[in-house]
């Protein structure tokens, strides 16, 4: 079928029988004349017919639907008749026919509102009214329907597939008399959740005979058209007119990639698995099929209220918005298709089951669909609503519905925001911890590190041990304990966080593979505890390559006593210059030292080129060693680092963190989203994710920018066909 369907409407002069000059309608001879507005038309019939091509703007061509997109099955068409037929009419009343097909034998069945009843209700509605109907046939059903006595420069409207209307209402909406018109311009489409997810289906499914699957439901769809002002309408001729019917929908195939292009960041450290998916937002509630509305009135955009529970940390009216309290930051992919509800999402928070065709409270602005990857050999099925491709590469969205938003918002357009992984060892967010200090510290292979020549000490040299290769045996003493290829185990693997719990690392170590499980049980099978003081260390070595990078032209000290702060100064005692200094970082290192005053100033980490080699060697037993118990009201370095790296918030990415890319239901010019997601359009969007993206979904979505790269093209149905970075 075609997809954009018109009505054709033929405007015929019906022979009446000869009585007398009482029977003519213009008889008044007050009536305006043919072609100018308001002439009389004795009567009009209705036609369904379809157009060979698209009425409307088109972006990248048009694309005819499939299944049962362009079938009417049930349609309501509004015209003005001069004497309409309904009891007890007012001035002004409009005429509603509720146009149907015969379940059994496919005739036109057309009821007229305030006077029939609906002889096959909504639900029952199977054969379609254009059922059969083919693409090079001009006219496919013709005398659906007749109107009498309309006049011209007047507007007919049409609502078809409407899923909550009823002739009932249709009939109350055109029985206002004067004010009938506005109410039918004015019609607002209550669009159900579940009516929308009913729409949707997997994209590559096949049936059982290995044939395509189709879509099945039934599209609602919108057109209006005035009947022309002209003087060749004669009052015995016959004219034409189409209506063309709009979907108010629009038509979403969705897929992502992840970058192989060396330049994107995301090549190598981003990637699809089992528990990633895709999350739809700001599906519009309603849609307005006449009516041009307000920028913000589809999904307000000051208004973040979402229909499941996200700690969003967004602020509204100076005021934090749903669930500021919760346990994560931002809100996870889960199953909106689970047949159970979802108790494991969130902390007291259950999602109820079949999410995606559940309706959220009315306060509530918009709807969400929410997919998610299945495990094992499932993550690969096509015939899932989310899958990826063979090589994992690729995440497919099923084809789905959204009704169309038309402002342009950033905050207003339907989004895809796509849940993928980060699979590198992470970045710290302190930025004496870069990457090339991280690499500094796994390949130094050296058990001692050279800091000071024999010349600059007049003396020899003097040397501080790898913290990977040494461990602190008291405060103030190292002792051999080479860490270096388990830790290489550790970071490579799991990467520069630490497991949260024992469970996690246990399960970590279980799927080791063979030359990394070989050197992680080498001697001794580190334990939970051990493996976290091996991380420990790891974090000493990288913040001491920092320093070890950053030699600088010393630090004259001004430590004079402990008694106070005053005293303290900068924790150097007063007469040494120091090298290898970073005050910045100094806590990380050896922690806070308690004053005789009670207060707690930093100390200083340093080098200075007078220091003994078995000061050097206590510097940095000092950074690593845990006393038990410390002496209270102080903080070692240990102690510091354990509570510093236990956070989140020490960490710009690590590895197995969620990461999120939105894509507008949008047409894209130049990489640019036009922030419109428009009726009747179908778009086959393409992503590519090249950036490290957001991480949270609430601020993926609230994002002024696209944060993937996008091709869409945009397809009787309009086509929209987009490239969108991501």
């Amino acid at each position: 079928m075609k997809t954009r369907h018109l009505f054709t409407v033929a405007l015929a002069a019906l022979a009446f029988a000869a009585c007398s000059d009482d029977n003519d309608i213009n008889n008044g001879g007050n009536e305006p004349i043919p072609g100018k507005v308001g002439a009389l038309v004795e009567g009009i019939s209705i036609n369904f017919g379809e157009s060979q091509g698209s009425h409307t703007r088109a972006y990248s061509g048009n694309q005819v639907g499939e299944g049962t997109e362009g079938m009417i099955y049930e349609a309501y068409i509004f015209a003005k008749e001069a004497n309409p037929t309904h009891p007890r009419s007012l001035v002004g009343d409009w005429t509603v026919l509720r146009v149907t097909a015969d379940q059994v034998t496919g005739t036109i069945v057309a009821e007229t509102g305030g006077v029939d009843t609906e002889g096959t209700l909504k639900k029952d509605l199977k054969k379609a009214i254009n059922e059969g109907s083919k693409a090079d046939v001009e006219w496919l059903v013709k005398n659906v329907a007749t109107f009498k006595g309309v006049r011209q420069g007047d507007y007919v409207y049409v609502i078809a597939n409407d899923p909550n209307l009823t002739l009932a209402q249709a009939a109350a909406l055109a029985h206002k008399g004067d004010a009938s018109e506005e109410g039918i311009k004015g019609y607002v489409a209550s669009i159900n959740k579940d009516y929308l997810n009913g729409l949707t289906y997997a994209g590559d499914a096949k049936d059982e005979s290995g044939h395509k699957i189709i879509p099945t439901g039934k599209l609602i769809m919108g057109g209006r058209e005035m009947i022309p002002v002209s003087p060749n309408i004669p009052s015995n001729g016959e004219f034409s007119m189409t209506i063309g019917l709009d979907r108010e929908l629009s038509k979403v195939n969705f897929s992502a990639s992840i970058s192989t292009n060396d330049a994107d960041v995301a090549k190598g450290k981003v990637a699809f698995l089992e528990d990633d998916g895709i999350v739809v937002a700001r599906i519009a509630r309603k849609a307005s099929p006449f009516a041009e509305q307000t920028g913000d009135w589809y999904v307000p955009a000051n208004n973040c209220v979402e229909d499941w529970p996200v700690n969003n940390h967004a602020l509204v009216n100076n005021k934090y918005t749903a669930l500021c309290d919760g346990t994560f930051d931002g809100s996870f992919i889960f199953d909106g298709t689970s047949a159970t509800p979802i108790t494991n999402w969130m902390k007291d928070v259950t999602i109820p089951a079949g999410f995606n065709g559940v309706a959220p409270a009315s306060n509530v602005t918009e709807y969400r669909y929410s997919w998610k990857l299945k495990p094992g050999a499932d993550l690969i099925k096509n015939t899932n609503m989310v899958y990826l491709s063979g090589d994992k590469a690729t995440i497919y969205a099923p084809v789905f519905y959204t009704t169309p938003n038309y402002s342009a918002n950033t905050n207003s357009v339907t989004v895809i925001c796509t849940q993928a992984t980060y699979t590198d060892r992470g970045i710290f967010k302190n930025s004496n911890m870069i990457d090339t200090y991280v690499d500094a510290a796994l390949n130094e292979t050296k058990d001692d590190i050279e800091v000071f020549t024999a010349a600059e000490t007049s003396s020899v040299a003097l040397n501080v041990g790898n913290p990977l290769k040494y461990e602190a045996a008291t405060a103030s003493t190292l002792a051999k304990s080479d860490i270096l290829a388990k830790v290489k185990v550790a970071v490579n693997n799991w990467g520069i966080k630490m497991f949260d719990t024992e469970a996690e690392y246990n399960a970590a170590v279980a799927e080791l593979p063979g030359a990394d499980k070989t050197a992680w049980e080498n001697t001794t099978t580190p334990d939970f505890a051990t493996y976290k003081k091996m991380m420990d260390r790891f974090y000493v070595a990288v913040l001491l390559q920092q320093r070890l990078a950053n030699k600088g032209a010393g630090v004259k000290g001004n430590q004079t006593d402990i008694d106070s702060k005053d005293v303290w100064g900068n924790g150097i005692p007063n007469g040494i210059t120091a090298y290898y200094t970073n005050a910045d970082t100094d806590s990380l290192m050896v922690g806070y030292k308690k004053l005789t005053d009670a207060a707690v100033a930093n100390k200083a980490f340093y080098f200075s080129s007078g220091m003994s080699a078995s000061s050097i060697q206590e510097m940095l037993a000092n950074a690593m060693f845990m006393p038990s118990p410390v002496t209270v009201g102080e903080r070692t370095g240990a102690e510091v680092r354990a509570a510093y790296f236990a956070n989140i918030d020490a960490f710009e990415y690590f590895k197995g963190q969620k990461l999120y890319y939105r894509a507008d239901v949008a047409n894209y010019v130049g990489g640019a989203s036009n922030k419109l997601t428009e009726r009747n359009m179908y778009y086959v969007s393409r992503g590519t994710i090249q950036s490290l993206g957001a991480k949270t979904i609430h601020d993926a979505i609230y994002s002024e920018q696209n944060t993937m790269h996008i091709d869409v093209k945009v397809n009787d149905w309009k086509l929209s066909i987009n490239d969108i970075p991501m």
